[in-house]
């Protein structure tokens, strides 16, 4: 199986922050604490102090909290229930900034440490670093943590926290290189049986077809064209850290166009939709169909 790949394995591309909408409302001063002894936290406190107003976790009145780790940490429980939470550490040559976590909505912290995980796999890199060293990165400053990651940090944060809505860390991961100073930003689906945000509804017999949706043609399997959305679709399902499905591969070792379309199931074992056609473009949207399709009913 080759590398190539018809999407790029990653989010969004690198590059500058996207813009704001004009339309997006800004919020009045909001409390905020800010959790953390180290120096990213304590840049972040400055950042904050320019646009709200810092008051202790345990206020009354607090509004959002901010946990920020200059070292790895898994946490994934946020330290007030009943507020927003921002969190924000270090992972080796990157930090990691959300998802933004509200209570009573789906797309927790939780959420984002499953999709990533079953993104790569128990057999990843990651995963196997974490189980060696995980100890070790848990209490130890990354060296590579520069004053300048830590302000680009702080005013990303202080970005979030000030707009009323537009979050980039809404549902999302923000990824910043600590060498490059890229920014990588990648959306994850919320997990339905996830224990802190989930509820998924209880059994019911199912309605097969509320109204007839006949094929567009009787060569056609599907009843929707899956080339009016591709690139939603894409979006939606494809990422190399946080999608359902790690990557669509286009495969060289068969004599006719293939594509596969890896991804691992809730118990951890790695499955992979193909597409086969005369053409590429094809072989990706059957790969991508069947993919789900086998997620769908290993659940």
């Amino acid at each position: 199986m080759t590398d190539a790949v018809t999407v790029p394995r990653t989010g969004r591309p690198p590059g500058p922050l996207p813009a704001r909408s004009s339309a997006a409302a800004t919020a009045p001063e909001a409390r905020v604490a800010v959790i953390g002894k180290n120096v990213l936290a304590a840049t972040i406190r400055t950042a904050l102090s320019r646009t709200s107003r810092l008051v202790p976790e345990e206020d009354l009145a607090c509004e959002a909290v901010v946990t920020a780790e200059d070292h790895w940490v898994t946490a994934t429980e946020p330290p007030r229930a009943d507020i927003r939470w921002l969190p924000v550490r270090v992972e080796l040559g990157q930090l990691v900034v959300g998802p933004t976590t509200v209570p009573g909505r789906t797309g927790c912290a939780r959420c984002a440490r499953t999709r990533r995980h079953r993104a790569l796999g128990k057999d990843s890199s990651r995963s196997a670093l974490l189980r060696r060293h995980g100890e070790r990165l848990a209490e130890r400053a990354s060296p590579v943590l520069t004053s300048w990651s830590c302000e680009t940090a702080a005013a990303f944060v202080a970005s979030e926290l000030g707009a009323a809505t537009g979050w980039l860390t809404d549902r999302a991961l923000v990824f910043l290189s600590l060498t490059t100073l890229a920014v990588d930003v990648h959306p994850f689906l919320p997990d339905p049986a996830c224990p802190w945000c989930g509820g998924l509804p209880e059994d019911r017999p199912p309605v097969l077809m509320e109204r007839p949706r006949p094929k567009p043609d009787r060569d056609v399997p599907r009843v929707r064209d899956l080339r009016a959305d591709w690139e939603g679709l894409v979006a939606r399902y494809v990422d190399g850290r946080t999608g359902l499905i790690r990557q669509l591969d286009v495969r060289t070792d068969y004599p006719y166009p293939m594509v596969s379309a890896p991804l691992h199931l809730p118990s951890g074992e790695q499955e992979a939709g193909f597409g086969r056609d005369l053409g590429y473009g094809a072989c990706a949207r059957t790969a991508l169909a069947e993919a789900l399709e086998r997620l769908g009913g290993a659940r």
